[in-house]
C-alpha cells in the first residue's frame, strides 16, 4: 500500500487553513433571485389548473366568437393570455372580465362577439417540507435544509473560478512553512507515476513521449521539450509529496481510502479514453497507488475547497 511504501514522513504540519490568500479570492456575490428560482422550480412541479372567475395575464381562457370575419368566428377556442398566438389585441381587452361575460369587442377593425366560456389558471402551492423529500437529494427533507442546500451550491460555484488559485497557493505554503523529512526515493516515485501516465496517453496515439518534438508536444503537453516537461513534474511533485503526506494523514483520520473498484472504474476509464491501448499493460503500468495517489490528492483537495469555500465572503 502506498502509505508504507512511502519512506517520507511529517515533521511539523502547517493548518491549511491558516495560509495567506488573497482576500479578492475569497469574495462573492450571492445571487439571491437563484434560491427564488430553484424554490419555484420545484413549486412548478406541484402547481394546480384550477377554474376561476376572472381574467389575468397568463390564464387559459376558453371562448366563444362570433363574427363576420372568418379568423374571428371560432367556438371552443382555448387561448393563453399574454403570449399574443392568437391575437394580442384581443387577449389585452379580455383581462379583467369575468366568466360567461358576454360582449362586443373591436379587434383588428373587426367587431367580435365574445363569450368567456372557461378560465383556468395555474396555482402555485406554498412549499412543503413533502415536496422538498420528494426532489430525493441525499440529507435533504425539509425546505430550511434545501435553502441551505442551495445556498451552498452557489458558494460551491462561486469558488470554481479562484479554485486552482487557492488550492495552488494553499500548497505551495503548505511545502513552504511546514517541515518534512522527504525521501528522494518518494519523489522519484510520484516523477515515474506521472511519467507512465503520459507515456500511455502518448502511446495510445503511436507517440514515444521522449521522442516527441516541439510540434508533437504542442496542444498535448504545456512544455516545448520532454527535458522540459521532466522539470516540469519534478518542480511540481517536490511541492506535491509534502501535500501528500499531509493528504493520507487526513485520510486516515477520516477513515478515507480509495478502492479497488474504484481503481477499475480508473483503469477502464483510461481504456475507453485513449483507444488502442492493451488494459494489462495499463494495470502494470500503472498500479493501484497511482491510482491512490491521485486519489488521496483529490481527496486533500477537496477538504481545502470545503474550508475556503465556507470562509467566503458576500460583497
Amino acid at each position: 500500500m502506498l502509505k508504507q511504501r512511502l519512506k517520507s514522513s511529517i515533521i511539523l504540519e502547517p493548518d491549511f487553513r491558516q495560509m495567506d490568500i488573497d482576500p479578492e479570492w475569497l469574495q462573492f456575490s450571492f445571487d439571491k433571485q437563484a434560491v427564488e428560482e430553484e424554490l419555484q422550480r420545484i413549486q412548478k412541479k406541484h402547481r394546480q389548473l384550477v377554474e376561476v372567475q376572472d381574467v389575468q395575464s397568463g390564464d387559459s381562457v376558453t371562448l366563444n366568437l362570433t363574427s363576420a370575419e372568418k379568423k374571428y368566428n371560432r367556438k371552443n377556442l382555448t387561448i393563453s393570455i399574454g403570449l399574443g398566438l392568437f391575437s394580442k389585441e384581443l387577449e389585452e381587452q379580455l383581462i379583467g372580465r369575468r366568466s360567461q361575460d358576454i360582449g362586443d369587442l373591436n379587434v383588428q377593425g373587426h367587431q367580435v362577439n365574445v363569450k368567456i366560456v372557461q378560465i383556468f389558471r395555474n396555482i402555485l402551492p406554498p412549499l412543503t417540507d413533502d415536496m422538498i423529500a420528494g426532489e430525493q437529494i441525499d440529507g435533504i427533507s425539509t425546505l430550511e435544509e434545501f435553502e441551505s442546500y442551495v445556498e451552498g451550491q452557489i458558494r460551491n460555484s462561486a469558488m470554481e473560478p479562484n479554485l486552482y488559485d487557492i488550492t495552488n497557493s494553499v500548497y505551495e505554503q503548505i511545502a513552504e512553512k511546514g517541515k518534512y523529512n522527504l525521501a528522494q526515493e518518494d519523489l522519484d516515485l510520484l516523477i515515474h507515476m506521472e511519467l507512465e501516465r503520459v507515456r500511455l496517453m502518448a502511446q495510445s496515439e503511436g507517440l514515444v513521449l521522449e521522442e516527441m518534438t516541439e510540434e508533437q508536444l504542442y496542444g498535448r503537453l504545456p512544455t516545448k521539450s520532454y527535458e522540459e516537461f521532466l522539470d516540469m513534474i519534478t518542480s511540481l511533485n517536490q511541492r506535491n509529496l509534502p501535500v501528500l503526506l499531509i493528504a493520507l494523514k487526513h485520510a486516515e483520520k477520516k477513515r478515507f481510502s480509495p478502492t479497488n473498484e474504484g481503481y477499475e472504474e480508473y483503469i477502464a476509464s483510461m481504456i475507453k479514453s485513449f483507444s488502442g491501448l492493451n488494459i494489462e499493460e495499463v494495470r502494470q503500468r500503472i498500479d493501484f497507488d497511482n491510482y491512490a495517489t491521485q486519489e488521496y490528492l483529490k481527496y486533500f483537495t477537496q477538504e481545502v475547497k470545503t474550508y475556503y469555500t465556507s470562509t467566503l465572503q458576500e460583497v
